[in-house]
């Protein structure tokens, strides 16, 4: 059992004291789970059920640990602190930074909680599908550490329109994300006789709940292009 204690003291003792520094060691935690999201679900296409669950149980370390940051950063930063951005755009952005860890996890339990067999036919599909959805999160990733150097020089003019540019990219595979995803559920709809409705909801259930992680993103940087458009 986890002395929770001690796990929470832990993390938060080892996080940078400004607060956009720790905005980033919280993205960092949410990048890593949609990575180890994407690796969970290529072993879980090949049917290694129980290294995919083991996991699913580090993305919900992850996000654990991201909810203590999120809930450090917003009890520490008062409202009239001095920084570059305002303390409503710090947490505007964190909560949609946090949205993603949210999702992952939800995915990787859904995923975790029944052993469907998915069709070859489907793979490519869902490859293409969850390859935009990491691409969204790591073109946010770039947008994030370009933010951060961006704050740093006072809005250079050179590194806001890089984070501007990185935002059309966000959109961009988000936007692929979401086609992919319709493309996947017509060829689920098309496979019902031989998936039987359980398998057809199971999979549309963590293909609906993956396609958050890239409408998250997306949300992030709308929020980062508005702060720097100022």
């Amino acid at each position: 059992m986890v002395d929770r204690k001690h796990y929470r003291s832990t993390v938060i003792d080892t996080l940078p004291t400004s607060p956009i520094k720790v905005l980033m060691e919280h993205f960092n935690r949410c990048c890593t789970a949609v990575h180890k999201l994407n690796d969970m679900l290529f072993l879980y296409m090949d049917g290694k059920y129980a290294e995919a669950a083991s996991l699913s149980v580090e993305i919900s370390r992850l996000e654990h640990e991201a909810d203590e940051i999120k809930r450090h950063l917003r009890a520490s930063v008062p409202r009239m602190i001095l920084m570059p951005i305002s303390r409503q755009d710090l947490l505007e952005i964190l909560a949609s930074n946090e949205a993603i860890a949210d999702s992952a996890q939800d995915v990787a339990q859904i995923l975790d909680m029944r052993e469907t067999k998915l069709p070859e036919e489907l793979r490519p599909l869902l490859e293409k599908f969850m390859g935009h959805v990491v691409e969204a999160v790591v073109a946010l990733r770039r947008m994030m550490n370009h933010l951060d150097r961006l704050l740093e020089s006072t809005f250079a003019k050179l590194e806001t329109q890089t984070v501007i540019e990185l935002g059309h990219s966000v959109h961009e595979h988000e936007y692929k994300a979401d086609s992919a995803g319709k493309e996947l559920s017509k060829a689920i709809y098309a496979m019902e006789d031989e998936l039987g409705p359980v398998s057809i909801y199971h999979i549309m259930r963590f293909t609906d709940v993956m396609d958050r992680v890239a409408d998250s993103a997306e949300n992030a940087a709308l929020k980062m292009v508005q702060v720097v458009s100022r």
